[in-house]
């Protein structure tokens, strides 16, 4: 399978322009995807002052200096590839939006913001693109170009009083990112790790100091929680085994890890013991529920991480922006 076809990359000049711009274009030609490149005029230097005009004259000249050099680059790359050039209006992610629906993009590619007054990778834009943007959303960490270890996380719903078509666009969302982690893993020749973090409910509440249950009646209740997850990632895994990949994929099998705990909590800690590079997610909230389009679980997996992330939006997902 293709893992993208029109990609959209967006180029912030505040770290290694070049080599994220020959990333994009490894990626579109490997592919064999359409490429737009996007550039938004630089922020002003500072308050505007009395030094408000001169200032305004610096911000044209350096936008036309990056312009002229992304032009040159793209003269030397474009060879096979269908790639051109635009420029955003501000806010960039909003201009970056509406570009992936006016152009129909089933990509956009950034560098991550990684602000220097937080723990966290991802800046405000970042976190706008993620929890808004209608089409995945790849946020690439700086100082980190080679992929040499993907992770697909996985949500497996146990709950049957969610309605078919809930529980169908959820499995819809776990094989479009496990299919595009697969073959991304097989572009880069990266190990492929799938997980999925499980719980079980009312097991604090059980041990509680107010409640009476014994405890071996609790180990016996979560012990069979956990053989249901098991049973519910294999079957995951052997549905995904049978759908049609690239030949080359065949030796590519993926390292199972179920891990009891909230996603929050173990994800992270399993990115960091692996090394992981690229940790590929869904980003299931509750539409029409402003802060929650991204959901709270996987918000809290983001807060948390500290390499690239590709971004999954579940199917009939609708962005607010308009």
């Amino acid at each position: 399978m293709s893992a993208f076809n029109n990609i959209l990359a967006v180029v912030d000049w505040s770290g290694d322009v070049e080599g994220h711009c020959n990333r994009v274009v490894e990626l579109a030609r490997h592919c064999g995807a359409r490429l737009t490149i996007a550039t938004a005029a630089p922020d002003l230097p500072g308050p505007i002052s009395r030094e408000g005009e001169s200032l305004r004259r610096w911000a044209e000249q350096e936008s036309q200096r990056r312009i002229r050099w992304l032009d040159d680059w793209l003269a030397t790359r474009r060879g096979d590839l269908t790639l051109h050039r635009i420029e955003l209006d501000k806010p960039p992610f909003l201009a970056v939006i509406r570009q992936v629906l006016s152009g129909e993009h089933d990509l956009v590619i950034k560098a991550a913001e990684d602000p220097d007054w937080s723990d966290r990778i991802f800046g405000s834009d970042d976190m706008h693109l993620l929890r808004k943007c209608p089409c995945p959303v790849w946020l690439t960490k700086a100082g980190k170009p080679q992929i040499r270890r993907i992770l697909a996380a996985v949500k497996l719903r146990e709950d049957s009083l969610e309605s078919a078509k809930t529980r169908a666009a959820h499995e819809q969302l776990n094989q479009d990112l496990f299919q595009r982690a697969l073959a991304l893993a097989t572009m880069h020749s990266a190990e492929l790790h799938v997980v999925h973090a499980w719980e079980a409910p009312g097991e604090s509440l059980m041990s509680g100091g107010f409640a009476s249950v014994p405890r071996a009646r609790i180990t016996a209740y979560v012990e069979q929680v956990g053989q249901e997850h098991a049973r519910l990632f294999d079957e995951f895994l052997q549905r995904m085994d049978g759908l049609p990949y690239p030949d080359s994929t065949v030796a590519l099998q993926p390292r199972r890890h179920l891990i009891k705990g909230a996603a929050p909590a173990v994800i992270p800690a399993l990115v960091r013991e692996h090394r992981i590079d690229l940790v590929v997610m869904g980003t299931i909230g509750r539409a029409g529920v402003p802060g929650l389009l991204i959901g709270n679980t996987a918000e809290g997996i983001l807060d948390q991480l500290q390499c690239s992330v590709l971004a999954i939006k579940p199917p009939g997902f609708v962005t607010p922006v308009r």
